[in-house]
């Protein structure tokens, strides 16, 4: 047995390894286990930005419940002809009148009114449903940065193990004399170098994993992941027809702007007030009934003001509607394109790896056998690592087009359904 085989790990062992690297994640031994992915999204109601959307949405509804509502009445108490003189001196002259007011709002104006609450209503729930999307893709996001920073982490350690495994064989033959000195510090540098990588990877690891607990909303740091997103091959729920939440949303805005306009136009009309009293004569104690009719006068204020305003913000929400349009028909394209090259690279990366680890196998077998020498036995470890690197940068790739098509299709990620 020559000096490999006594300090690297044999082929069978490493093979055992890289597939431990490459199984699903959540077997490794790890203390505190997030919950799946599917079970977070059965929690995403308690999360604090479904909360303020719900929040809003009850806010909308109160607005729309004030808006059919009738003005209150007014009651007035009147004391006239008292402190003068004559007849008029004290109170014995005067005429005091109790009257009750109802302003009469024009139905028109009513219901215009309560047009824009309903279709503020409409806007505020396409917006809350979008913000559902959105905050189930920025969970979705979270994971898999996490996951792959896992196997990162996981690729990195075992590089190191390597790494330094390969550095004590090659000190061992500069000691019989069988390498040069140079060697070793080649071995050396490598292994410095691998300890960065190493590093790191370990940083990269804590802060997906602390961004994760942030957002899942969890005391306790996180660990490792209790599913993998990476190893699924994205399922698209959406038949095409399904509008994107985006153009929903500024549909539902310019709606609301176009109610408002008629609303505006609507505010300048004439209002009308009826009135009803009981009118008290102090001389003659004798009481009579008053009444009358009110109506505004729309001579100095017509509204233009707010009319001409009302009709510029229309133009606006229609234009940034057609914007809208125009900007998610390209995401929508260059995420679909996103999405079939990231499934290409994917597939070219599981036969890389499945090349590289067998030319490693080969590799380990040659320096087994003294055919091979330590620096193709290095080369080869390296372009292993670099494939099974490749391999999750592929898969991370793909898990975030497909997180990016769901948001424009509006719906969860990952084929999970509503």
């Amino acid at each position: 047995m020559n000096v490999f085989q006594r300090q690297l790990p044999s082929a069978a062992a490493w093979s055992l390894m890289l597939l431990c690297i490459t199984g699903p994640l959540s077997a490794q031994p790890m203390n505190v286990v997030a919950p799946t992915y599917e079970s977070l999204l059965q929690q995403l109601e308690t999360f604090p930005s479904q909360r303020e959307t719900a929040a809003l949405y009850e806010a909308s509804l109160g607005r729309l419940d004030q808006s059919k509502t009738i003005s209150n009445p007014v009651l007035t108490l009147e004391v006239d002809n008292f402190l003068g003189t004559g007849e008029r001196k004290g109170f014995g002259g005067s005429e005091t009148t109790l009257s009750a007011t109802q302003p009469i709002e024009n139905p028109s104006k009513r219901r215009a009114r309560i047009a824009v609450a309903g279709a503020q209503v409409d806007a505020t729930a396409n917006r809350g449903e979008d913000s559902r999307w959105r905050a189930a893709a920025r969970l979705a996001q979270a994971y898999v940065d996490a996951e792959a920073a896992i196997a990162r982490h996981a690729l990195a350690t075992e590089g190191m193990s390597l790494a330094e495994a390969e550095t004590r064989a090659v000190a061992a033959l500069v000691r019989e004399g069988r390498e040069a000195k140079f060697r070793e510090i080649q071995a050396q540098s490598e292994l410095a170098s691998v300890r960065s990588q190493l590093d790191e990877a370990s940083a990269n690891r804590a802060i997906a994993l602390a961004r994760l607990a942030a957002i899942v909303m969890r005391d306790q740091p996180i660990e490792a992941l209790g599913s993998s997103l990476l190893n699924l091959s994205p399922s698209h729920l959406s038949d095409g027809t399904t509008e994107s939440p985006q153009i929903r949303i500024a549909r539902a805005e310019t709606l609301v702007a176009d109610k408002q306009v008629t609303f505006e136009k609507r505010r300048a009309m004439p209002d009308f007030s009826v009135t009803l009293g009981l009118r008290h004569f102090a001389n003659e104690r004798d009481a009579a009934l008053v009444a009358g009719v009110g109506i505004t006068i729309p001579i100095f204020d017509r509204n233009t003001g707010n009319i001409r305003a009302a009709a510029a913000e229309l133009r606006a929400a229609e234009a940034r509607l057609a914007a809208v349009e125009l900007e998610v028909r390209a995401e929508k394209v260059a995420a679909d394109a996103a999405m079939f090259a990231s499934q290409s690279r994917v597939n070219a990366a599981r036969v890389s790896v499945s090349t590289a680890r067998e030319a490693y196998r080969l590799s380990r077998f040659g320096v087994d056998a003294g055919r091979i020498s330590q620096l193709e036995l290095r080369a080869s470890r390296a372009a292993l690592v670099s494939a099974l690197r490749s391999e999750v940068d592929a898969k991370l790739a793909r898990a975030n087009a497909e997180i990016q098509l769901a948001q424009i299709e509006g719906r969860l990620p990952f084929g999970v359904q509503r």
